[in-house]
């Protein structure tokens, strides 16, 4: 079995900096030999790449929402599939929601996928991280830790 716990984020753009914040605190605990940790960035069609022989994937994301900053959301695999693709004004990179569906149709998606999202509110270049979202890194690595303990919750 192989766990993948991949963030996503650019750590220039303030608050999207939160993804691969998390993926460094939990570079600094013991790991169970199959987690492999990566930071892809933005991936978009690339994290199809990533995906080969995984069994769990665990995605950690800042995402803009009208939640306060520093909330925690979790998302597994049923709810993400019924996130609705959005328009997009560029046909190049598909967002998250579009490339695990490609990757469900391709038969490349792991059996079980969660998305732990971290409500943000500043994207500016160069800015630092907010307080709030500074303060949930820690909530949102040990939600990561709890989901490589569980049974995976679908089959392949």
């Amino acid at each position: 079995m192989k766990t993948l716990i991949a963030s996503f984020g650019n750590p220039l753009m303030g608050d999207d900096a939160a993804g691969p914040r998390v993926l460094q605190l939990l570079s600094t605990y013991a790991l169970p030999p199959h987690v492999v940790l990566k930071d892809l960035h933005a991936p978009g069609v690339d994290l199809l790449f990533h995906l080969d022989g995984v069994d769990s994937l665990i995605l950690i994301d800042a995402c803009s929402t009208n939640d306060p900053p520093g909330t925690l959301h979790v998302f597994d695999r049923d709810l993400l599939d019924q996130f609705p693709v959005e328009p997009r004004s560029s046909p190049h990179q598909p967002g998250l929601v579009e490339t695990l569906k490609l990757a469900r149709i391709l038969g490349q998606a792991p059996a079980d996928i969660h998305l732990i999202a971290i409500a943000a509110s500043r994207f500016d270049f160069g800015a630092s991280l907010s307080s709030e979202v500074e303060s949930a890194l820690l909530p949102a690595a040990e939600t990561a830790l709890h989901l490589i303990h569980r049974p995976a919750s679908h089959q392949s």
